[in-house]
């Protein structure tokens, strides 16, 4: 399978391309970008023979199978229109698109023109979110209540950054992980209410501090934003809680602890505190050893499993449904922060 990469930033050069040149039955045939020295530079360094300035001129000249889109997400729709109507495959970096129309004309596209539209919602793969789908789905923790989501978001103190031009500015383009992790657990959102605050003097955002409820059919679920915090990777959190039991993970050791509710006596706060501690213990250790034994990121994973979709014919692994859902909610969520 021949894939053109469209975009050398830190996403492709750190996450896609390493995981494509790996893998058997895949060719990376060639990489565009506008910036003539990052083009440059990704070919030389993955040994890629073919580079151009735009897609355009790739679709024109390169032949190819599939067309993987690493750029901000301000192109992503009129690129992955364009390729798909020459008849090539996509994927396509999270989020989809900006708003809702450009994803339904995505998915129009793939639809006329009969090839896969494949989104990465990378944390999907994540081995403590498969855990934790697998716990809820067996009935570990009972029927499910809700869930509450805690994400820091990095503001860039460069002005000129992209994510600057998005709606909703940083907090918009960060907000599609938690929101596509929300919508594993919660179905058919029917609700979103959105409280903001500035608390600090970053004159580039218009918030900086967003706390989300989503009134899903199967249970309440929130997320909090901020852009305040001094620790950004380790505080990203996931608390699901059933009628039975509790899952807290950490997104970024990818631990996941098992609370059971009992009693309040204080022999059974000591054993909650013992199997936690044993718990906390044991995912360490497999943490430790996934990193020893250079396990896959989440990254890889998902685009391993979208390319032996598209090698056996089978649909992406996230649908577009799915993908439309993010969109749809993080639209609504945009037009608030930004509103007065």
């Amino acid at each position: 399978m021949r894939i053109g990469i469209v975009g050398c930033g830190s996403v492709a050069n750190e996450e896609h391309l390493p995981a494509l040149v790996k893998m058997e039955d895949v060719e990376v045939v060639a990489v565009c970008d506008e910036v003539e020295d990052a083009v440059i530079k990704t070919a030389e360094r993955f040994g890629i023979d073919n580079h151009f300035s735009d897609l355009t001129s790739m679709l024109e000249k390169q032949d190819m199978d599939v067309v993987d889109i690493c750029v901000p997400p301000q192109n992503h729709a009129a690129l992955a229109v364009e390729a798909m109507n020459a008849g090539y495959h996509v994927i396509v970096e999270k989020p989809m698109a900006v708003t809702t129309e450009e994803a339904d004309k995505m998915i129009d596209a793939s639809k006329r023109n009969n090839v896969k539209l494949s989104v990465i919602h990378n944390l999907l793969f994540n081995p403590l979110i498969m855990e934790a789908k697998s716990l809820v789905e067996r009935g570990a923790v009972g029927d499910l209540l809700g869930v509450d989501i805690k994400w820091p978001v990095h503001a860039p103190p460069n002005k000129s950054h992209w994510t600057y031009t998005l709606p909703g500015k940083t907090i918009g383009e960060t907000l599609s992980h938690p929101i596509y992790l929300m919508l594993a657990f919660l179905h058919n959102v029917n609700e979103v209410r959105v409280f903001k605050r500035k608390l600090r003097g970053n004159d580039l955002m218009p918030v900086d501090e967003v706390k989300i409820i989503l009134n899903a059919e199967n249970g309440i679920g929130t997320i909090s934003l901020s852009a305040n915090l001094p620790v950004l990777k380790a505080a990203r959190t996931i608390d699901i809680i059933g009628t039975e039991a509790a899952l807290h993970g950490s997104i970024y050791t990818a631990t996941l602890i098992k609370h059971k509710f009992n009693n309040d006596s204080s022999i059974s706060m000591a054993m909650d505190n013992i199997s936690s501690s044993f718990q906390l213990l044991k995912e360490t250790a497999s943490a430790s050893l996934r990193a020893l034994r250079k396990f896959p990121s989440s990254h890889q994973i998902i685009i391993h499993r979208i390319i032996n979709n598209l090698l056996n014919n089978k649909e992406p692994p996230v649908s577009l449904e799915e993908a439309r859902e993010t969109i749809r909610i993080t639209e609504i969520i945009c037009k608030e922060i930004e509103s007065q």
